[in-house]
């Protein structure tokens, strides 16, 4: 990324940087933990591990492991708030 090249050439305290840094952050912010709010509301709505659900998706049931794979949408939301932290921290060093 533009950030990585401008700190491995020694440019870190250039204005650059620091745009393009904020840049990213606003960014991340935007795309990644406020763009996923409706998802997150339409699976607080309507989860879909939940049985009336599955059965909605494939009546007569769905395979036993639907509900686990089900669980993984969970996961990159958990990874993005991670890294969402670790970038707001970033802006304020």
């Amino acid at each position: 990324t533009l950030l990585w090249v401008l700190n491995a050439a020694g440019y870190k305290k250039s204005l650059a940087y620091v745009v393009t840094g904020f840049l990213f952050t606003i960014l991340f912010i935007l795309l990644r933990l406020v763009g996923a709010v409706p998802q997150l509301i339409a699976m607080y709505w309507a989860p879909p591990w939940r049985d009336s659900v599955m059965e909605e998706a494939q009546p007569g049931g769905i395979h036993w492991l639907a509900w686990l794979f089900s669980q993984s949408l969970i996961l990159p939301h958990v990874m993005n708030l991670f890294w969402g932290a670790k970038v707001v921290e970033g802006a304020f060093n």
